[in-house]
């Protein structure tokens, strides 16, 4: 939205491409399944009415007042509507070893951005490491160790992005 009038491009790397309510909702049900419907409901009421009291007492920081705030003014916003309004270059990049963002959400704001191109990186995570393995342990331990390298094709992808402005 920052962009919309005032850049010449675009560049979204591992980008939700829906609400986070629906994001959040994933990816906390997949951690506690026995709280999905919960989660759902808390998150529904705070997109509708800005706040709840009614939450899993597990998820009390992560749901406080204060983040409450925050996660209702985020959860108006739909990514996907909102770069479909963009009339600038747009990049996407998403890895494939992304445990947090999936490609499936680059491929959404790849499909609702009119003059997008999406690169998905392989075995890239949401802090842009390579990691092959597919065991999430191994791949959260990266997010925490700023020794290790980025992953060897973000930076040529977003310098060849830049670089050929001009063309696009």
């Amino acid at each position: 939205m920052a962009a919309k009038n005032n850049a010449d491009a675009l560049i979204s790397i591992a980008g939700a491409g829906e609400s986070i309510d629906h994001i959040l909702a994933a990816q906390l049900s997949a951690q506690l399944p026995q709280l999905k419907d919960d989660i759902e409901q808390t998150l529904k009421e705070i997109k509708e009415n800005g706040s709840t009291s009614e939450y899993p007492p597990i998820l009390g920081s992560f749901f406080s007042p204060k983040n409450q705030a925050f996660l209702a003014s985020w959860i108006k916003y739909d990514p996907a509507e909102e770069i479909a309004k963009m009339q600038i270059p747009v990049l996407i990049i998403n890895g494939t070893n992304d445990a947090q963002v999936k490609k499936e959400q680059a491929e959404l704001l790849h499909t609702a951005a009119k003059n997008s191109e999406l690169v998905l990186l392989e075995d890239m995570n949401h802090v842009f490491r390579k990691v092959s393995s597919k065991d999430l342990t191994k791949n959260y331990q990266t997010y925490n160790n700023p020794e290790l390298p980025l992953h060897p094709e973000i930076i040529p992808v977003l310098t060849d992005f830049i670089k050929n402005l001009e063309n696009k």
